[in-house]
């Protein structure tokens, strides 16, 4: 379990002291942070982007300190989850790093927008994140499609700002869960908004459109003692689980 803490304001400012806490107990083996810049330093629209992450170190062979970032595009990561399977395949190594590698060829491709989401919808597993495609400009966050993994959101990105963090920051009732209903986006592109207008939140599905929502086959029969089970395979948005059904009695 790891911890993620974006901000977007005027000036950066200090995670509130009992936020930072509770962020280094999700994880306790690093903390580390970054800012960008959004927006021409001398026009009407400037902001910062500060990306924070405290890192709870699970797989793989060494701490795999966030955010990710890359030093040839400026790009940022904050990666709180498991990917059991990338694109059908298990993961080998720490999983943050290999979806950063994935990401840093989609923001590369020509096609930069849905290569980004094709890196995302082929995750199996719980997962929040914040990424920031640097040279597309776009902002990108969102939890797994079962909302496994807690991410919240406070603000709409006007004088007062924006945050996303894993918990919330006070008891405000403006802090909401981020829904787990497809992969958000914040286009800072061509040009930024005014400081008078709200941002807009793009929403993406967890499905391609060439995408079935469910896909079923039948597994092999269990036996239980008297009881006789059926198993079934079902996919549901690149998720694979198996689900036993109570045939009959024997």
């Amino acid at each position: 379990m790891c911890g993620i803490h974006v901000s977007l304001l005027v000036e950066p400012r200090s995670i509130p002291p009992h936020t930072h806490d509770f962020l280094c107990k999700r994880g306790p083996d690093h903390i580390g942070k970054i800012e960008r810049r959004v927006g021409d330093a001398n026009s009407s629209y400037s902001k910062i982007l500060t990306f924070t992450s405290t890192v709870l170190a699970l797989r793989g062979d060494h701490i795999a300190k966030q955010p990710f970032a890359s030093e040839s595009t400026g790009s940022v990561l904050c990666w709180n989850g498991e990917a059991w399977r990338i694109g059908g395949q298990q993961v080998q190594g720490n999983d943050g790093e290999a979806i950063f590698d994935l990401l840093a060829e989609a923001s590369a491709s020509s096609n930069r927008l849905d290569a980004i989401l094709r890196v995302f919808r082929s995750v199996e597993g719980p997962f929040a994140f914040v990424y920031f495609d640097k040279p597309g400009g776009t902002l990108f966050f969102g939890r797994d499609r079962l909302g496994r993994r807690s991410l919240m959101i406070n603000g709409d990105g006007l004088p007062s700002g924006l945050t996303l963090c894993s918990i919330a920051e006070s008891r405000d009732p403006s802090w909401r869960e981020v829904e787990a209903d497809g992969i958000y986006a914040m286009d800072f592109s061509p040009a930024p908004p005014s400081s008078s207008s709200p941002l807009q939140f793009a929403n993406y599905s967890w499905l391609a459109a060439s995408d079935t929502d469910l896909v079923s086959r039948p597994g092999e029969v269990l036996y239980f003692g008297h009881q006789r089970w059926a198993s079934l395979e079902l996919t549901l948005s690149g998720f694979r689980y198996w689900q036993l059904q109570h045939v009959f009695a024997i």
